[in-house]
């Protein structure tokens, strides 16, 4: 069995392990909990409304940096995508560049709700404006 192969079914397994943990806090969460965490949600949801009444999109970066190598493994970078998860707003990340050392950067661009078309049209604009990105090599191969 190749390394990147022992290192893909250990990444398979961890998100496995976090799925099955999130049920079960999920399956623990009493109904009063569960009304309170959804009243808290749509006012989060609100308060993104508020926003995208000034603002068509938003744009963020995808992650707080970049993926680790494959190879070093190590702890991803903070997702800047479960917000939107949370207010249901449609979002998509497109490349934006890459690192000193060839590792992807990605750009998230965050509509308001129902509005995925513009969403989808403004990441075909920045992905036709933008020099496009060459997967690095991939060692061993």
């Amino acid at each position: 069995m190749t390394s990147s192969l022992v290192q893909a079914t250990a990444l398979e397994l961890l998100a496995l392990y976090r799925a099955r943990s999130a049920a079960a806090e999920g399956e623990a969460l009493g109904a009063v909990a569960y009304l309170e965490a959804e009243r808290r949600r749509a006012e989060l949801a609100l308060a993104m409304a508020s926003l995208h009444r000034r603002f068509d999109l938003l744009v963020t970066p995808t992650s707080a940096g970049a993926a680790p190598p494959i190879e070093g493994g190590g702890p991803l970078p903070a997702s800047f995508a479960g917000p939107f998860s949370l207010t249901r707003q449609p979002a998509i990340s497109v490349p934006m560049g890459v690192t000193g050392a060839g590792l992807p950067l990605g750009l998230q661009i965050v509509g308001r709700h129902f509005e995925k078309t513009l969403v989808l049209r403004a990441a075909r604009a920045f992905e036709s404006a933008s020099v496009p990105l060459l997967a690095p090599p991939l060692r061993g191969r």
